[in-house]
């Protein structure tokens, strides 16, 4: 354990020493040549698109798509956060016990996007609600690898930098996904399309996922 931390070290100590002889514009550029880095950005973008997406329309799919109550629809709708909290302790285990990230966040991916998918496609109205906060638990489960292998891919010296940029676009971009769902819906006519378009997002990060397991991330 100690030599692991020390080897850690180490390597950090020089990273930051041949920052700390560039400018800020130099370090913004080598950040910016950092493909993995970016990888991670797009990923981040489509999970926070695809979550404010589902939780803008949820309430509104749930009511006038699959006929809940507002009493059912309230409860229904808050599965994804109870998932999401279990999910977030099994993935901070696993990560430490395993400590690769990429291979949890293609699984958090694929599970969200599946779990999208077939709650749109299933005719049961209690199975859709729960498929949607199965997928939702997924994505939960994804987030802590995000910010773990962030520490990997980038140095501590611009650690703030590069975390103000990955959830800087993801917030931004994010922000048009209850325009882009509702757009979807007022296109065709049909709130499952709405729906259904985020589990294509979730497609995007679920790709961005399997390439940085191809670098061994």
């Amino acid at each position: 354990e100690l030599e692991i931390i020390e080897t850690g070290l180490a390597k950090e100590k020089e990273a930051q020493a041949h920052l700390e002889k560039s400018s800020f514009t130099q370090n913004i550029r080598a950040l910016g040549k950092n493909y993995s880095f970016w990888l991670l950005v797009v990923f981040m973008c489509c999970q926070s698109f695809v979550y404010f997406g589902v939780m803008t329309w949820l309430p509104v799919y749930l009511k006038t798509t699959r006929g809940f109550s507002w009493g059912a629809m309230g409860a229904l709708a808050s599965l994804p956060g109870v998932t999401g909290f279990c999910t977030k302790l099994v993935s901070g285990y696993i990560l430490d016990f395993f400590g690769k990230r990429a291979p949890v966040l293609l699984i958090a991916m694929v599970g969200l996007g599946c779990g999208i998918y077939f709650a749109v496609a299933t005719s049961s109205n209690v199975m859709s609600a729960i498929l949607i906060a199965a997928g939702m638990g997924f994505m939960s489960f994804g987030t802590p690898a995000v910010y773990t292998l962030l520490q990997d891919l980038v140095p501590g010296k611009i650690m703030s930098t590069a975390s103000g940029i990955l959830t800087g676009l993801a917030n931004a971009l994010s922000g048009f996904a209850p325009l882009a769902v509702g757009w979807v819906i007022a296109t065709t006519g049909q709130t499952e399309s709405g729906i259904a378009f985020l589990s294509a997002v979730a497609g995007l990060g679920a790709c961005c996922a399997f390439i940085l397991l191809l670098r061994k991330h």
